[in-house]
């Protein structure tokens, strides 16, 4: 693990070491899954999200199903972060995901959702706003493979 972190060191980008790869690999999937459905599911940046009447609530219902999914995977992940990037009023911030949908690309969602919700049913957690997201984006995908 040293011999890597020494090599990726002098690869121009902060590095370090964690003593919780597990659990910080966790807490990063539910945010790029929160901010893919959050951006991808309405077709719009935060801003335009949380502007729409209900968007709050659906931001909300997103970031509790995939932290709840990290929790009984046994790595829960403090949401404060997803929190804070997914609820800035007027925030033009979008996911990779999004940008991918409106540009006509491939999408991640097997790797991304279709994992995750596979995950969650085999903890019995239940995702209904994730299972949405990703029939939709299975649609998408399907459509532009």
């Amino acid at each position: 693990m040293a011999d890597v972190h020494k090599e990726l060191s002098g690869a121009g980008f902060p590095t370090g070491l964690s003593k919780t790869i597990n659990a910080d690999m966790w807490a990063k999937w539910a945010f790029i899954a929160a901010a893919g459905a959050v951006t991808g599911l309405p077709r719009g940046t935060v801003g335009d999200v949380v502007a729409a009447p209900g968007g709050i609530d659906f931001v909300e219902a997103v970031i509790a199903e995939c932290f709840a999914i990290t929790a009984v995977a046994g790595y829960p992940a403090d949401p404060a972060f997803a929190r804070t990037m997914l609820t800035q009023a007027g925030s033009s911030f979008t996911s990779s995901l999004y940008r991918d949908l409106v540009d006509g690309n491939s999408i991640e969602v097997e790797a991304i959702f279709g994992d995750l919700v596979e995950r969650a049913r085999g903890l019995g957690v239940s995702v209904p706003v994730l299972e949405m997201t990703t029939l939709t984006l299975r649609v998408y995908q399907g459509r532009h493979l």
